[in-house]
This record gives structure tokens, C-alpha cells and sequence, in this order.
């Protein structure tokens, strides 16, 4: 290791306020160089709606193929029984019977495999919409 150490120097893109479509912010911004050599970001901008935090909602939202974006806090882990096809039962006993010991994989697989992105992450910036979250496509 270098010693060196990341330092959070600000916020470089936002929401334009009162702007619906902007309201739930921006989320991992692509970044080009142009010819000119200068930088050029592509805000990915959520609309109202457009993220889902709970637990069930995701599940059901990568399984149908909407999951555009998924963040997942690296020490979240969820057991549950999946009780249909797009419901969910918490557990905490992983050793009984039907019990995935945790459902971030996947979730994460679901995203995935139908041109979504997965991003499992020890930043902070996700801890106010909670220890994961979905970006969905509409």
C-alpha cells in the first residue's frame, strides 16, 4: 500500500432542484474524455419512484428484469424463504428448510443477467436510502 489516503473533496454533480424528473439524484455518473482532453460526465438522473429500498419490491423488480442498478452495502446479508414467485418470508434461521441464506447474490445474479449492474460497496453515500437499493429501469 502507497499510504495514500481517498479525501472526499465534495459534490461535483447533484439534483437541479424542483426538477421532478432529478428529485431522487444522481447515481454513478459515467465519465469520458473528450478530444479536447477534457473531462465530460453522463448523469445517470433518477426520477420519483425510480428507486426501490425494500427488500420484497427489489426482488420482485430484478425478477421481472427492471433492476437498472443495484447498490448493496458489503455487510448487508439477508436469509429469507421465497414463499411464490415474487414473495419474500425474513428468516433468521438459515438451517431450516427452504431458506436462502442470503438473498443479495441473487438479487444481484437477477440484475445482472438481464443487462443490469450490480455494486457492492463499504461507502457511506447508500446508508441514507438504507443497505441496498435498486435503480429500476422504469
Amino acid at each position: 500500500m502507497s499510504g495514500l489516503k481517498p479525501q472526499r473533496m465534495g459534490v461535483i454533480m447533484g439534483q437541479e432542484p424542483g426538477n421532478p424528473m432529478e428529485v431522487e439524484g444522481t447515481l454513478n455518473p459515467a465519465a469520458a474524455r473528450g478530444p479536447d482532453g477534457k473531462l465530460y460526465l453522463f448523469p445517470r438522473i433518477v426520477a420519483k419512484g425510480n428507486v426501490i429500498t425494500e427488500l420484497s419490491e427489489i426482488y420482485r423488480a430484478a425478477k421481472e428484469g427492471r433492476g437498472d442498478l443495484l447498490i448493496v452495502s458489503d455487510d448487508f446479508h439477508q436469509a429469507v424463504r421465497v414463499t411464490d414467485e415474487f414473495s419474500l418470508d425474513l428468516v433468521t434461521d438459515v438451517t431450516l428448510p427452504g431458506v436462502i441464506d442470503d438473498i443479495t447474490s441473487e438479487i444481484a445474479w437477477d440484475v445482472i443477467s438481464k443487462k443490469g449492474r450490480a455494486i457492492f460497496t463499504t461507502g457511506d453515500e447508500l446508508k441514507s436510502l438504507g443497505e441496498i437499493a435498486l435503480k429500476v429501469r422504469y
